[in-house]
């Protein structure tokens, strides 16, 4: 929100928060402590979801990766890219945008045993550098015409800021069935462990457009 009155210099702060609330049919869940390998000479202990369900998957031979998506309140969906064992540098300097859009199209609906930590990730951006990257700069000088949020002037932005926060958490899945299945019915499925460092992106369904890149090495770390 923008609100001075005379001579004041606002801030622009802007906020985007999503909550990762698995939309896959679920038929279990349940939370483990499991390891997470940071490195070949790292590994810690974190809290793991298990989550038996159907979820939209794809398999990259190109990228040697999995890639699990979930379509997210408010229009987005998340991709969680799992490069195979030493193949994370391989994964972000290959990773396209063209593959985003491919990936969407070309993933299919598979029943699997998901095994993803918990995590919440936060990080905050000074819009002012960016914006003034792209020469956008008038906005904040004394030249600025913002008459359209007040009539008081002249009026400008001090500062612009975005912060992005994903949580993924027990909170935000939901099981149609037991969560204490047996565990011969897991283990009967097919599983993918998000046990390594892993990539995430959001992308906007309508605009297309990218929200939110983030590399997760370890959960542990907020």
């Amino acid at each position: 929100m923008l609100a001075a009155g005379p001579w004041e210099t606002p801030h622009l702060r802007t906020r985007a928060n999503w909550y990762g609330k698995w939309s896959s049919a679920l038929e279990g869940k349940r939370i483990v402590e499991e390891d997470f390998h940071v490195d070949k000479d790292t590994t810690v202990r974190v809290p793991m979801l298990n989550l038996l369900g159907i979820f939209d998957l794809h398999r990259d031979q190109n990228l040697s990766c999995w890639v699990v998506l979930e379509h997210m309140k408010g229009g987005a969906t998340a991709f969680f890219f799992l490069p195979d064992p030493g193949k994370l540098q391989q994964l972000e300097e290959t990773l396209t945008f063209q593959h985003v859009n491919d990936i969407l199209k070309t993933s299919t609906v598979r029943s699997v045993n998901l095994q993803f930590p918990k995590l919440s990730i936060s990080a905050t951006y000074d819009l002012k550098e960016v914006l003034n990257d792209m020469n956008i700069t008038k906005i904040f000088s004394n030249g600025a015409h913002l008459s359209g949020i007040t009539k008081h002037a002249p009026l400008k932005l001090s500062k612009a800021v975005h912060r992005a926060v994903l949580t993924i958490d027990e909170k935000g899945t939901e099981a149609a069935g037991s969560p204490s299945l047996e565990d011969s019915h897991w283990a009967t499925h097919h599983t993918i462990r998000f046990n390594r460092p892993f990539l995430i992106v959001i992308k906007e369904e309508f605009s297309d457009f990218i929200l939110f890149i983030a590399k997760v090495l370890n959960p542990m770390l907020r």
